[in-house]
C-alpha cells in the first residue's frame, strides 16, 4: 500500500474533500433515490413519533424523509464536510457529532 493511500485510509473525513460531490450524487442518483432509500422506509414502516439515529448520516437526505415522516432524528458522520451538509439540510439536530 503507498503512503497516500495509507494516509486516506487512516482519516476518517476523507469525504470531507469531495463531501459536495457526493452528496448530489447520492441524492439524486438512480439506486439511492429510486431503489435504496425507498426500501428503507418501506421497510422502517410508519415511523411517526420514533426516535431514530443514523449512523453515518451522511449529507441527511434519509434525516431528511424520516423527519417528512414524522420521526425525530438525529445523525452523526465521521465527516465534517457531510455534517455541515446535513444541518444545512436540516438543522443543529442533524448531525450531533463526527467520529474520531
Amino acid at each position: 500500500m503507498t503512503s497516500e493511500l495509507q494516509a486516506a485510509a487512516q482519516q476518517p473525513d476523507h469525504y470531507d474533500a469531495f463531501a459536495d460531490a457526493y452528496a448530489r450524487a447520492n441524492e439524486n442518483g438512480l439506486f439511492n433515490r429510486w431503489y435504496a432509500r425507498p426500501a428503507v422506509l418501506n421497510l422502517l414502516g410508519d415511523v411517526a413519533g420514533r426516535r431514530i439515529l443514523d449512523a453515518g448520516c451522511g449529507s441527511g437526505p434519509l434525516l431528511a424523509d424520516l423527519t417528512a415522516r414524522g420521526a425525530s432524528v438525529a445523525g452523526f458522520d465521521g465527516s465534517q464536510a457531510m455534517i455541515a451538509l446535513a444541518r444545512e439540510r436540516l438543522g443543529e439536530e442533524a448531525g450531533s457529532g463526527t467520529r474520531s
